[in-house]
């Protein structure tokens, strides 16, 4: 089997490197969305702990700020 021109395989890294990015971003946010429509759903529940619910979204903020961070590391290619 013959080798990939060096053009070639970099471009399939570049390919490769851009959909895990993409994977990354669209499935932070997806779980940051999530986690904050559960905090909201539970949001008032008597048996459900205040700091468990502001955890739930300190951490959805979190991870936001994670996918922005891969869409800075993006840009800056």
């Amino acid at each position: 089997m013959s080798e990939l021109p060096k053009a070639l395989r970099d471009l399939m890294h570049e390919q490769i490197t851009a959909a895990q990015q993409d994977g990354m971003r669209l499935g932070s946010r997806f779980g940051a969305k999530t986690l904050r429509d559960i905090a909201d759903g539970l949001d008032g529940e008597p048996n459900i702990a205040p700091d468990y619910i502001r955890g739930m979204r300190d951490a959805a903020i979190f991870i936001e700020r994670f996918a922005e961070d891969i869409d800075r590391a993006g840009d800056a290619k």
